[in-house]
């Protein structure tokens, strides 16, 4: 989905965080969400069951029609990864966040844009849950064809994404509960793979660390 206005957030408040620090320092931990073999653990909402496809190992949308894929679990707190590709330049989906009340097309939750441009971008469908749409701070995405990797850092209502080792963005869910994780599906085929999760439990540390890539991190390989 594509945003409908481009309204900067400042978010002093949000603490720039954390584990995209500690969970690039520590690879355990983490879950496969996607077993790369079939939809276990997913439920498709809104869409036909071609609307999503396992194939080679890579989880495929096959916009359109306009649907999403949810977990089954729920989660509050996390580190969320996953690589993404568009097949065209008019392949348009997204990450969803804290998605709940799925009764609609689209549930209300907080969507990170997958989009040849301001990919990234990050607003609220079905506003509560979410302020105005902040845009990254600089693109990092990759041209159509090439896999691009996010990670998502969600935190007591705090996001904090970085694209390919750089952090790009940040911005507020105004009222976080648990709920699920959901990709979505729009006008045509995007790829996924390597999709998991590190739930956080532990107390996080006050680490504050600015825009661009931290310090030592490696940007992933581009194949």
């Amino acid at each position: 989905m594509t945003p409908r206005h481009v309204d900067p957030v400042p978010l002093l408040g949000c603490v720039l965080l954390l584990i995209a620090s500690s969970a690039r320092g520590q690879e355990g931990g983490f879950q496969a969400l996607f077993n790369g073999k079939d939809l276990a653990g997913w439920a498709i909402e809104h869409g036909p069951p071609e609307a999503w496809t396992v194939r080679d190992g890579l989880l495929e949308s096959s916009a359109p029609p306009k649907c999403w894929l949810r977990t089954e679990g729920e989660y509050l707190n996390y580190v969320l990864r996953l690589e993404w590709r568009l097949a065209s330049d008019a392949a348009n989906s997204g990450v969803f966040l804290c998605a709940r009340d799925i009764g609609e097309e689209f549930p209300q939750c907080l969507e990170v844009q997958i989009y040849k441009r301001n990919g990234g971008a990050m607003f609220p469908i079905r506003r509560a849950v979410g302020g105005p749409t902040a845009l990254p701070w600089e693109e990092r995405i990759r041209p159509v064809g090439e896999w691009n990797q996010y990670q998502i850092v969600v935190y007591n209502g705090c996001v904090v994404l970085s694209v390919n080792g750089y952090v790009v963005n940040q911005a507020n869910i105004l009222d976080p509960q648990v709920g699920h994780i959901g990709l979505q599906c729009e006008d045509d085929h995007v790829q996924f793979r390597n999709v998991e999760i590190k739930e956080i439990v532990d107390p996080v540390p006050d680490v504050r660390w600015g825009r661009g890539r931290r310090p030592g991190a490696k940007e992933p390989g581009k194949h």
